[in-house]
């Protein structure tokens, strides 16, 4: 598949789904290379762990359940110092130096991987506002 994003210091291509698609399995993406998983075995896990709870596996509450279950902590939408809302580049910016792995909400509907300070993803969301986001304990 070919990028239509510009790699920059704050992007990276990447796509885990394993037929190039990129629609509506955002979750998987993010989460399969948060935890060194395949996509196919990301989409099986939260799908039976949604059944289980009786939700599909892109809900907020499945994902909130699921990354708790395998270590990972939510930390609400992080604020500037005026308590405005701020970017994806904008966090980078300020915990950039930071190595790691982080799940990050984009937007209202949208779930990212920040790795050491890039995201990873199929299209470049460092511009959408970041919400709540999730790191490993």
């Amino acid at each position: 598949m070919i990028c239509k994003y510009k790699e920059t210091p704050f992007f990276h291509f990447h796509n885990a789904n394993p037929r190039g698609k990129n629609a509506g399995d955002c979750v998987a993406r993010a989460i399969s290379v948060a935890l060194s998983q395949t996509w196919e075995d990301t989409i099986r896990e939260m799908t039976e762990f949604g059944i289980k709870l009786g939700l599909t596996f892109n809900e907020d509450r499945l994902i909130n359940n699921y990354l708790a279950k395998k270590g990972w902590l939510k930390y609400s939408e992080p604020r500037d110092l005026n308590n405005k809302k701020i970017t994806i580049k904008q966090f980078i910016n300020k915990y950039g130096n930071n190595k790691g792995t982080i799940i990050a909400k984009a937007g209202s509907n949208h779930i990212t991987l920040i790795k050491d300070g890039v995201v990873w993803d199929t299209w470049d969301c460092s511009g959408k506002i970041i919400h709540s986001y999730w790191k490993a304990k």
